[in-house]
């Protein structure tokens, strides 16, 4: 393996998304080589290289670790889908749960010469607002879940009579509305979309056209305009109670004391106050308080890396080199989860549970009117990443990889014999460098277990249940 070319890796692992190019010119500024020197390197000089841990994107990284590891096996250039545990034969529902695609930001760093500045009457139009790459991120979504779930597992006829087999929910934004339009677009190819406020009573009556008689192409997509009865979105994790608790966690985890105490960790958070002059991130805050913070420095990263821009581009012209910007992520990622998870495994359970217990119960209930009166086979929910992880650490998993732009969980459905169901999940968290097939459906665990070490398959749809309401 060690003498195998990075060309082929590339080839292999991208020949679906067309991002091989990026991946070499990432490779080639990591190891100091130019953009056609790539194709000569091994995944051997790599290895011996030191810089593994430091190679981008994530999804490359872990596959040359797994490559050069456990003898992982390249996939076949022939697209080829995997059949998941449980058959397609058995598969009567799947209800799926996406986060938006990429966006502009929320807000801008004062600091940060991508975007424009405190002009308030531009911020107030964009912000937040999905972007090219984010409707892109969806039109794929759509076309592989297609391709493996309408064309392969025939779970219902994508040119059927769609009212009747499709439930489609989003929260009231335009980047998580749009999202939802666009996977939609290639995964129901001539659907004709409708978008209804819940409660708005002028819409109700209406035909596909002049000649239709009933409902038989149309999706709508429905939005909840009050916040306050919206069970698609998070109930808790605003509240005084959720953000105390958050603290507590906060500032009893051994890792964030770790690093607050850490003076390279202290200088790293120097250099990025000069780079944003994020207010959050000032020298004259406590190291742990700063530490927290860090998450939004990483998510515009991220967006900038995304859209092709200078990381944080600034006026200061300092720049991030590949350990500080794998220590960001680090610690970024690190916060968030344990925003979801806590310090522990019970208080995991305590928080997660409190924060999504409606939208859970939702899904839930999708489940049950299928088994029922086999009503909608397919459920599709665009929310945002705050709900991902809430969701799946409300399933009892944990050290899951923090949901990318794009992201989905997939809850399947399976009636293994008459009138006895199964379910499994997946979880796509970087579907950009993550293709549909790779994802395994795993179990719901009965105790918090990491993510990895989940079994493939499924259990009961009552034991599911009950593990939801321990």
């Amino acid at each position: 393996m060690a003498s195998t070319p990075i060309s082929q890796v590339l080839n292999r692992l991208y020949y679906e998304s067309g991002r091989e190019s990026e991946a070499k010119v990432r490779l080639g500024k990591l190891m100091c080589v130019s953009h056609e020197e790539v194709g000569n390197l091994t995944i051997g000089d790599i290895a011996s290289s030191g810089k593994l841990d430091l190679v981008t994107p994530i999804g490359l990284r872990n596959n040359l670790k797994k490559i050069i590891g456990d003898g992982f096996k390249l996939p076949s250039p022939v697209h080829k889908l995997k059949v998941p545990a449980g058959s397609p034969a058995t598969l009567r529902q799947i209800v799926v749960m996406t986060r938006h695609g990429a966006r502009f930001p929320i807000s801008p760093f004062p600091g940060n010469q991508n975007w424009p500045g405190d002009i308030p009457d531009f911020w107030k139009q964009y912000k937040g607002t999905l972007t090219p790459q984010g409707v892109e991120d969806h039109l794929r979504n759509g076309s592989q879940l297609k391709e493996y779930y309408f064309d392969y597992c025939k779970l219902t006829d994508p040119y059927g009579l769609l009212s009747d087999t499709c439930y489609i929910r989003s929260t009231n934004t335009q980047r998580t509305i749009l999202s939802a339009w666009s996977l939609l677009l290639t995964l129901f190819p001539h659907g004709k979309i409708r978008i209804q406020i819940d409660g708005d009573k002028t819409t109700q009556k209406w035909k596909d056209d002049e000649s239709s008689t009933i409902d038989d192409a149309t999706l709508t997509i429905r939005v909840q305009f009050d916040k306050g009865k919206d069970v698609t979105k998070l109930k808790t994790h605003k509240t005084d109670e959720f953000k105390e608790l958050h603290e507590k966690n906060a500032n009893n985890d051994p890792k964030l004391n770790a690093w607050a105490n850490d003076p390279w960790v202290v200088k790293l958070m120097d250099k990025a106050y000069e780079m944003t002059k994020e207010p959050k991130l000032a020298p004259d805050l406590k190291a742990i308080d700063r530490i927290k913070k860090i998450y939004k420095v990483n998510t515009n990263m991220t967006i900038d890396e995304y859209h092709n821009m200078v990381t944080l581009r600034n006026d200061r012209n300092l720049y991030l080199d590949a350990k500080e910007v794998l220590a960001i992520k680090e610690m970024a990622e690190h916060c968030w989860r344990l925003k979801w998870t806590g310090c522990m495994d019970d208080m995991q359970v305590q928080i997660a549970r409190r924060g999504t217990r409606e939208a859970m119960s939702l899904i839930t209930k999708f489940h049950d009117n299928y088994v029922d009166r086999k009503k909608f086979p397919f459920v599709y929910l665009s929310n945002h990443d705050g709900y991902i992880a809430a969701a799946l650490s409300a399933m009892n998993y944990k050290d899951w990889q923090v949901p990318g732009f794009g992201c989905y969980i997939i809850w399947e459905l399976h009636e293994i014999s008459p009138g006895r169901f199964a379910i499994g999940v997946r979880h796509n968290p970087l579907p950009r460098e993550i293709p549909f097939r790779h994802c395994q459906l795993k179990k719901i665990p009965s105790r918090v277990t990491p993510w990895d070490e989940v079994e493939e398959g499924m259990i009961s749809l009552e034991e599911y249940k009950q593990i939801l309401a321990s």
